[in-house]
């Protein structure tokens, strides 16, 4: 995981954090899974095993929903749609995560 500093036009520091490990056991059962950190809503990215998945708000055939909290997420499973993944991930994928750290709205 890295975590980079980044000043936007408006003066403030951006903490982003890059290829973060989700907190979760991915057991083929578990579909949500946590950052280590609360993230801005709408900055999530999940990867699974290397993929970057869907988590798009507006598009039915997305991935995963960001929860409420903003440092929870859930896998949207679907047998019947070929565009979603249909079990949960299972303990040889690996699920990486990147985001704006909400704390990041703190000007410096």
């Amino acid at each position: 995981m890295s975590s980079v500093g980044r000043r936007d036009k408006t003066n403030l520091s951006l903490d982003i954090v890059v290829n973060e490990c989700a907190i979760g056991t991915p057991d083929g059962v578990t579909t949500v899974f946590q950052t280590a950190s609360t993230f801005l809503p709408g900055t999530l990215e999940v990867y699974l095993d290397g993929s970057k998945l869907n988590g798009d708000k507006s598009d039915t055939d997305r991935d995963y929903d960001e929860l409420s909290d903003n440092q929870s997420f859930q896998f949207r499973l679907d047998a019947e749609n070929p565009n979603r993944m249909s079990v949960p991930p299972c303990q040889s994928e690996k699920i990486l995560v990147s985001y704006v750290k909400a704390s990041s709205l703190d000007p410096c």
